[in-house]
């Protein structure tokens, strides 16, 4: 998430909550989908490692949806967490449930494959809410690949995976 410019909101055992563009970049969507392509990556090179048989495979849902939030910084850690609510934050939180539901590890809004000026990568898509509804997109793989999966500024990808199982 970090690698790709996104910052954390929340870590809570069954869930993250990242945060890209509360910093003025112009690029959030394409960062966020970068960052769910390199989240992809780290779950399947964790599953490798540990020798996970098909029907005994680490699982993730990645919903990743767009709009204003109010954000603020909360407690006295450094760096202070940042906090998200806003009509944004629960609609990605519906995302994430109704692909946990129907089994797929992706939900995309199409608000974010605009913004990102992508077009989606699956014709499974659903429409949650009401007025305005949202159109997701669902998947199986991640929207895009991560250019920082693969490689980061000069960093190879054992490297990238050294420091993302140390924490940095």
């Amino acid at each position: 998430i970090r690698a790709s410019g996104g910052t954390l909101s929340y870590v809570e055992f069954d869930s993250i909550c990242a945060l890209f563009g509360h910093d003025g970049d112009a690029n959030a969507a394409q960062a966020a989908l970068r960052a769910a392509g390199a989240i992809e990556g780290v779950i399947a090179d964790l599953n490798n490692r540990l020798g996970r048989r098909p029907d005994n495979r680490l699982k993730i849902t990645v919903s990743v949806h767009g709009g204003h939030a109010a954000i603020g910084e909360i407690g006295a850690s450094e760096p202070p967490m940042l906090m998200a609510i806003g009509e944004a934050i629960d609609v990605a939180n519906d995302l994430r449930k109704a692909a946990a539901e129907r089994g797929k590890a992706f939900a995309i809004s199409e608000v974010v494959y605009t913004e990102a000026a992508l077009g989606p990568v699956t014709e499974d898509k659903i429409t949650i809410g009401a007025e305005p509804a949202t159109t997701v997109f669902l998947s199986d793989s991640a929207p895009i690949a991560s250019p920082t999966w693969t490689l980061h500024g000069e960093i190879g990808r054992r490297t990238m995976l050294r420091r993302l199982w140390a924490g940095g």
